[in-house]
């Protein structure tokens, strides 16, 4: 069986497939996932065409290729990656501010000979337009375009045969209500480098300390700026010794020594437009996250959890369908952990959710301290102390509605028990968009969020290429069978999956299938407007076996399961 393959679009190809039978029977040959312009041939193996135009938009195309003799068979996967003669460096999600100006390249790798052609399919940003000769976007923002929040951008590069497009999301906002517009994650700190900082550092230890003052704090944008600063730049994980994702925005910070003035300068100056490009837009991008993350800390209110368990996860909300819509990931991006939360809610009730939390005595100085029901790998028992969250903490968690805690709680937890599993547990996260931190989505990992929710010694994961079409009503849940499953994108996606907010490389909790109209619904833990993909998704059956690749779920996934 063949390795994986790489070639152009408008390659010629050949390439032969080949299997014994001890038999002496006949063998004949099918696969399943070939790139357009590609077919087998069911007597000799030999796989052959021309790789159509267009190709490289669905790429990597995962090939199933089965031989059978009529009683035996076998089958084998591999990757077969098309690329475009032109090809669009992804320049990832944009953060702007009503009035910002925008200088902005499209990068592209071309390998043809031809003169290319730049346009916009679908509209930029009021206020911008892109260079047709040059692929250079510039403007400035205006305040209609920013009331909208998030505008996506398709851009299309043609040497007049071969065509490429990339989606751009604009995430855009207005003033904040209440705010003067120099507001910045920077002027928060120096405005509060008396009270956090030793000396003329703050260090790790100031930042756990100061998280864990802030339990009824009025001033959410500290909040808001202790949870980036924690996340992004000094913790990355459960390692001491490493920085975040974000510290090369802030000069040399040394996680030893800690956070310095000199770093907020330098974090000021990028963030103002002033160095080089790559690391101007990523301070840009930090700072409007913050701001992102402050007028959230604005909407919470005080928890009725102090002083009661059910009133800790009810709040506002009286059905499991309230609840599981309410939860939302927060900057720690665990998405395959809150997948799983969401249908587990779905799928039980309210009351027992309640007996996943025990209310201890409180603190000294009045936080309250709670006990969570998790299960570890073997499916045993587990209750992991947490204590009642600040709000830097609720920003930094998983959280439900404004006035609750329960899905903040379920999520420290289940990270503190992965972190004394493996202190690197969280050591290896990507940016998606260019901002916003997400954990990694491997199958594994969703099957062992599932499995640690759950309790289930049957939670199992499997390739979703590798279903059948009669199996699906048996895998995925109904609207009168609610299950805990999830699906995982890969880490590419096709234009059409991204002009509809399917975000790659992440996890989404599978709501039901209507088998009669071929619907599958997703929900996206993203679940608000400010970052992509927003929450629920309705997919063909089609299309979500393109778009997503692994599925996991707390019940045997052999032959269907039940």
């Amino acid at each position: 069986m063949p390795a994986d393959q790489i070639n152009y679009e408008g390659d010629t190809v050949t390439l032969s497939v080949s299997a014994s039978d001890s038999s002496s029977g006949t063998v004949r040959y099918s696969a399943i996932g070939l790139p357009v312009g590609l077919s087998i041939n069911t007597g000799t193996g030999a796989i052959s065409g021309t790789i159509a135009v267009g190709a490289a938009a669905s790429s990597p195309y995962s090939v199933l290729v089965t031989a059978s003799d009529g009683t035996y068979s076998i089958s084998q996967t591999f990757a077969w990656y098309v690329l475009s003669p032109i090809s669009i460096i992804d320049p990832g999600e944009q953060f702007f501010s009503e009035g910002d100006t925008v200088s902005s390249q499209i990068e592209v790798i071309y390998s043809g000979s031809g003169t290319l052609t730049y346009s916009a399919v679908d509209d930029l940003p009021d206020g911008l337009w892109i260079n047709s000769a040059t692929g250079f976007i510039s403007g400035t923002i205006s305040g209609s375009t920013a009331a909208l929040g998030e505008i996506f951008s398709v851009i299309r590069v043609t040497d007049g045969t071969t065509t490429a497009f990339q989606t751009i999301l604009w995430n855009l906002t207005g003033l904040l209500v209440g705010q003067a517009k120099d507001l910045h994650l920077d002027t928060v700190v120096l405005d509060s480098w008396t009270e956090w900082a030793t000396g003329d550092k703050i260090t790790r230890g100031n930042l756990n300390s100061q998280i864990n003052n802030y339990v009824t704090n009025i001033r959410r944008e500290k909040s808001a700026a202790l949870a980036v600063l924690k996340l992004y730049v000094l913790q990355k994980g459960g390692d001491e010794t490493t920085v975040g994702s974000y510290a090369d925005v802030f000069g040399t910070v040394d996680p030893k020594i800690g956070l310095t003035k000199k770093n907020l300068e330098q974090f000021a100056t990028l963030r103002g437009g002033k160095g080089a490009p790559a690391l101007v837009k990523r301070a840009q991008a930090l700072d409007a996250l913050f701001l992102d993350y402050v007028k959230y800390a604005e909407s919470l209110k005080t928890p009725v959890a102090a002083t009661s368990v059910k009133g800790l996860v009810l709040g506002s909300t009286t059905t499991s369908k309230d609840m599981a819509e309410s939860i939302q990931q927060g900057i720690i991006g665990d998405c395959s952990f809150l997948a799983a939360l969401i249908n587990y809610v779905r799928a039980t009730s309210p009351d027992d959710v309640v007996k996943r939390f025990k209310l201890l005595a409180p603190d000294k100085n009045g936080r309250q301290n709670f006990q969570v029901k998790l299960y570890d790998e073997r499916g045993a028992e587990k209750w992991i102390d947490v204590q009642e969250p600040t709000y830097a903490e609720r920003i930094i968690y998983g959280h439900g509605s404004i006035d609750t805690i329960w899905v903040a709680l379920f999520e420290a937890a289940y990270v503190k028990m992965r972190l004394q599993e493996d202190p690197k547990f969280l050591n290896n996260p990507r940016l998606l968009d260019g901002g916003y931190l997400e954990q990694p989505v491997e199958a594994d990992n969703i099957k062992s969020a599932i499995s640690r929710l759950t309790g289930s010694r049957r939670s199992d994961f499997r390739a979703i290429q590798g279903f059948k079409d009669k199996e699906w009503a048996l895998v995925l849940p109904t609207t009168t069978k609610p299950a805990v499953v999830s699906a995982c994108t890969p880490k590419t996606l096709p234009r059409e999956a991204l002009a509809e907010g399917i975000v790659p490389y992440h996890a989404y909790a599978v709501i039901s299938y209507d088998m009669d109209k071929g619907i599958v619904i997703l929900r996206n833990p993203h679940n608000r407007p400010s970052v992509k993909g927003g929450a629920e998704v309705r997919l063909t059956l089609a299309q979500f076996r393109a778009w997503f690749v692994t599925l996991a779920s707390d019940k045997t996934l052999s032959l269907g399961g039940n």
